[in-house]
């Protein structure tokens, strides 16, 4: 796939929580959402993570809570371009596509960890869309 001048695939996707705490929710409480965003950089594989935190809550407690993402893996001439003089630099449209694959993949999961299970009731809430442009407002650099 290419964004910009930047060849990459992914590599592998990674659920490193899903939490459900059912006595924090109560069917008529306001429900909050939050989510925040981390990028991981695998150097010696050339690998670029996106990784997404959501959690539902109310009264200031989690009742659903996944982090989740995606690892995508740079191609060589890609990865060479990015990289000068052990600083990655990486365009802020480049996270917000890296970003957003790994928000679909989140829903994705999200959806089939409460389908069909004794959590069915949390199945109807959906991570809504999310302002890619506000979470990554700029570039990265990132010193090695």
């Amino acid at each position: 796939m290419k964004k910009g001048n930047i060849l990459f695939n992914l590599d592998s996707i990674k659920t490193e929580q899903f939490a459900v705490f059912p006595e924090n929710y109560s069917e008529d409480g306001e429900v909050k959402f939050n989510t925040s965003i981390e990028f991981k950089i695998e150097v010696e594989k050339k690998i670029i993570g996106a990784y997404l935190d959501f959690s539902f809550e109310q009264n200031n407690k989690p009742f659903l809570k996944i982090t989740s993402g995606c690892n995508f893996e740079i191609e060589y001439t890609s990865w060479n371009q990015i990289t000068k003089d052990n600083v990655i630099k990486i365009d802020k449209e480049t996270l917000r596509n890296l970003a957003s694959l790994s928000i679909g993949t989140v829903r994705g999961i999200l959806h089939e960890k409460t389908n069909n299970s004794k959590y069915l009731s949390f199945n109807k809430f959906i991570i809504p869309p999310i302002n890619l442009g506000e979470m990554i407002p700029n570039d990265a650099t990132i010193e090695l």
